[in-house]
């Protein structure tokens, strides 16, 4: 084909502009395409409506480079706009995975891949992702090909998901002799975002009734277990007391499929929970202006504060960037819910969260199993929580000491001296002063500051006088100066 041919050709196959490495939205307002590109080939004739349908069901090669986490983030961008208007099958029509493959293996499969492997941002993208298109897919299906990844560790979606989220809020793991848990993996970067959007993906399934059902099962046989799980940790807690003689208590050796069950019930008060209110990517909030005003707002990511230098190019009135913290997370990329595609970076204190409404689908859920969670918090609310370990109490041993300061007698003129006065330890130090005590009145004159700074002090401004016209602490029925610390100046 003649060069000037194909260009003809292309302009009538698509009128927009294509771009490679990044989505149309980073240099122009108008969406070029939607879909995505995989595999690219060029071909001499054009394919037939079965040829087509042949390479939707090609699967991408096994050696495929890895990608970066905002290309990945790009690419989850543009499948949602292409999932948004697609026609699923129903579930009826699935009898195994094999069904509709092409669905299966190039979309959900590397869906479910990044949701169990992918780095944090970008598993909670997929979760978002997973929210809309995980539920067109019967169980059967989804828990195939979660197997297929995860080989004999594989329990099912939902059991993957109870797991995780109850292995996280589970604080009895964090105190487990004989696991191997890494510190690090509690403290894990949007560890906590992550178990939100995993929450919400649950209640998405919700929607479902095939979903339903499942969840609802998994439900009840976690509640119904609640007594045992509940007594098994008992006697697990009172086995470590009792063989531990020092009274320190660190470790807990729990019992077989323990943990497994402590974690599935947090996942359950997790799922009959409500969500915290928090700044995290997907979070729903309110933009607080700098003009007083409030507009509806998504938060995107978290992100540093601009630089001096930035603020003064930077042309956005909107944005008040007065006394701002420097450290990532003090500031957040948002989108407007007047203008999805308009990003603003503002101060995180600018940013207020809120919780939505249950949706009627999880208010029904939370109906039909309400003697169930009622019986749950029961058990919980009247659990026995007091420790029944011996609590050794320090034997303290006070004392009064006594320190005595004498000037020269008489005094020196212009004097002006300062001695720190320290007694380690003492809740207070209670100035007496001699009987005998006396200098100028308001001429020569005692002062007791707090520190080496002297700039506050304890008790009155001035001690001094003579005769009858004195203020000496402890002196003529005067009360003592009682100083709460353990040193002046």
């Amino acid at each position: 084909m003649a060069i000037d041919d194909a260009k003809d050709t292309i302009k009538q196959l698509n009128s927009n502009p294509f771009y490679v490495g990044q989505t149309p939205s980073y240099v122009s307002n108008y969406p070029s395409f939607q879909g995505g590109v995989c595999r690219l080939s060029a071909y001499s004739h054009a394919l037939s409506a079965e040829e087509v349908h042949r390479l939707a069901a090609y699967s991408p090669p096994e050696n495929a480079a890895p990608v970066e986490d905002g290309q990945c983030l790009d690419i989850l961008a543009i499948l949602q706009n292409c999932v948004e208007n697609f026609d699923f099958p129903q579930h009826e029509d699935y009898s195994s995975a094999d069904d509709n493959s092409g669905l299966c293996e190039q979309i959900l499969k590397p869906l479910l891949q990044l949701i169990i492997w992918g780095p944090a941002l970008t598993k909670i993208a997929s979760l978002k992702l997973g929210a809309v298109i995980v539920p067109k897919f019967p169980p059967l299906v989804v828990d195939s090909l979660l197997a297929s990844l995860l080989g004999d560790n594989g329990e099912g979606l939902l059991s993957f998901l109870f797991n995780y989220i109850g292995d996280f809020l589970n604080v009895w793991l964090r105190f487990t002799r004989g696991k191997d848990i890494a510190e690090a993996d509690f403290c894990e970067d949007f560890r906590y975002d992550v178990v939100m959007v995993q929450v919400d993906l649950i209640k998405e399934l919700l929607k479902e009734k095939i979903w339903r059902d499942a969840i609802s099962a998994s439900f009840t046989k976690t509640v119904s277990d609640v007594s045992d799980t509940l007594a098994l940790l008992r006697e697990s807690c009172a086995g470590e007391i009792a063989g531990n003689k020092s009274g320190h208590h660190r470790y807990v050796v729990l019992g077989e499929n323990l943990d497994t069950k402590l974690s599935r019930l947090h996942a359950i008060l997790a799922l009959i929970g409500g969500v915290v209110d928090g700044i995290f990517p997907g979070a729903k909030g309110g933009y607080l202006k700098s003009d007083n005003s409030a507009e509806e707002c998504t938060i995107i990511a978290p992100s540093w504060a601009p630089s001096e230098k930035d603020l003064e190019q930077s042309t956005n009135p909107e944005v008040s960037w007065t006394n701002s913290k420097a450290y990532f997370g003090a500031s957040v990329v948002i989108s407007l819910a007047s203008n999805p595609k308009k990003f603003l970076l503002v101060p995180s204190e600018s940013v207020v969260t809120y919780n939505g409404p249950a949706s009627p689908v999880e208010i029904s859920f939370f109906e039909e199993n309400k003697n169930s969670i009622t019986d749950l918090l029961h058990q919980l609310v009247t659990l026995d929580v007091s420790d029944p370990r011996p609590v050794y109490k320090p034997i303290i041993k006070e004392s009064d000491s006594v320190l005595t300061f004498d000037s020269p007698h008489p005094y020196n003129s212009n004097m002006d001296t300062y001695k720190e006065v320290s007694m380690p330890g003492a809740k207070e130090i209670v100035i007496t002063f001699d009987q005998q005590s006396r200098t100028e009145n308001n001429c020569d004159y005692l002062k007791f500051y707090k520190d080496n700074t002297k700039g506050s002090h304890w008790g009155q401004e001035k001690y001094s006088g003579r005769n009858n016209d004195y203020n000496w602490p402890g002196v003529g029925g005067k009360p003592s100066l009682t100083i709460p610390a353990e040193s002046f100046v």
